[in-house]
Formats: structure tokens, sequence, C-alpha cells
């Protein structure tokens, strides 16, 4: 979608963008989701001129789509390969700048798919003075080792922004990265299993191959169908949490979560 060719609601209009400014100034990291066909990557790629402007600071700014490496699965070598290129391919386009290109190849084999975006990342800031900010796009597209990968090198860099890591990242998505374990979608201790059972078609898909031979799940008890079984169920757990002066499962889904 282009503004000057394409009828369309102003896409940072979909935004405060304000605070998302007030984000990057800070060098946070943080996340957008929304579902999808609502304008998400228009945003990114608006915000991305808005930073690389200049009017809202001195920023280098890269968007960049990671849905290639979706492909491979759990293949983080496969993985690694093909999202640093397209990256690379962005920031040449967008800001004239072959840094990454001419590094990327020979950081892969002195440090590994697990360790190769970090080290790109890093040398990539500090051969700039300006700050660098990444908006990623299509973050919950990548599943397993693979995703796993991509969040830690950057959790690993941020203590070292800006000068030697990037200055703010954007995660956007359909999902929020962070549900899984924080919504109590997967149950904090062991063995490894669904919280809730509502959600044992969905988790499993999203979890490592290793991780999935290892899941127990727990038979949820079938309702008949006006959902009766579920509706005893559901008021017998609010009865329980309310004598032990817990939330109702309601408040605690309610429950605001700082980011």
């Amino acid at each position: 979608m282009r503004e000057s060719r394409h009828y369309c609601v102003p896409p940072l209009s979909r935004v405060d963008l304000d605070d998302v400014l007030t984000l990057v100034r800070q060098e946070q990291y943080f996340v957008l989701h929304a579902p999808r066909q609502t304008g998400k990557a228009s945003t990114l790629l608006a915000l991305r001129e808005v930073l690389n402007d200049g009017a809202a600071g001195a920023y280098r700014c890269v968007y960049a789509n990671v849905e290639a490496g979706q492909a491979a699965r759990e293949d983080t070598g496969r993985a690694m390969r093909a999202i640093p290129g397209h990256l690379s391919s962005q920031a040449r386009s967008t800001l004239g700048d072959g840094f990454l290109g001419g590094v990327w190849v020979g950081l892969l084999d002195d440090f590994g798919p697990d360790g190769a975006r970090g080290e790109a990342l890093t040398r990539w800031s500090e051969a700039h003075p300006r700050p660098l900010v990444v908006l990623i796009d299509e973050i919950d597209a990548l599943v397993g080792d693979t995703l796993l990968s991509v969040l830690r090198q950057l959790r690993a860099g941020y203590a070292r922004r800006p000068a030697s890591f990037l200055q703010s990242v954007a995660l956007c998505g359909v999902r929020d990265v962070r549900d899984f374990r924080d919504l109590g979608l997967i149950a904090p201790d062991s063995p490894l299993r669904i919280a809730n059972p509502i959600y044992a078609e969905v988790v499993p898909r999203e979890l490592t191959a290793a991780a999935q031979e290892g899941l127990v799940q727990e038979t949820a008890v079938p309702a008949n169908k006006r959902g009766k079984a579920g509706r005893r169920m559901f008021r017998a757990r609010t009865r329980a949490r309310a004598r032990r002066g817990g939330p109702s499962p309601v408040q605690a889904a309610g429950s605001a979560r700082p980011c």
C-alpha cells in the first residue's frame, strides 16, 4: 500500500506516534500486534520514514520481514541465512548501507547460527554514529528454536545498546510473542504441559519437536451440545477461587501486564 497511489487511512493514525517515538528515544524494545490486514506493515513502513527523515531525531531505521524464516521451521542454520539476507537487502535499498552484506557470511562461519545475528547487529551498530532501529515484522511466523534463537540474540545485545547494539526494536505480528508463558498457556512448573485444555489444539504447533514429545496433555471433560459441563466446571472453579480469596477467572484474564 502506498499513500500516494491508494486510498487508505493514514497509517500512523493507527498508533499513538508520540508514545512510539518515546519508546524509541528511551531505547525500549516493544511489541506491536494486531489481526491480519489491519495495517501493521503499512504502519511500520510509515514509522521507518519518520525515523529516517530526521524530524524525530538522528536515527537509522530498517524494516525487516522475517517470514522467509518460517519455511526453515526449527533449522536455525537455514533461518539465519534467510533473515539477515533480507535485512541486508532492506538496509541497502533504504539507507544505501551495504555493511551488513559485507560481513554476514564470515560471521555465520565464525559464530554459528545462534550467535552470528547478534554479532552482526553489534558490528553494524558500532559502524555508524547514528543509533540503529529495526522494525521486525511477522515475528510470530517463526517457530520453535528459530524464534528462540532470534529473541535470545536480541536479549543478549540489549545491555549494550545503543552504541554497540540496536537503539530500539519493534516486534510485530498477529500474536503477542510473550503470550505463551506470560498468559499462563504453558504451566510454569514441571512437567511441561498446557495450563488450560482449551489451548490444546493451538499451543503444541508453536513448540519445538523435542518439547512436543515431552508435552503432557490432560484430557478435557467433554461438554454436551449446550456446553453444560463446561459451564458447571467454570462455576465450580469460580466458587473455589472465591473461597480461597483469589480472583475469578474473568478477573484474572482481565488483569493488566506491563511490557
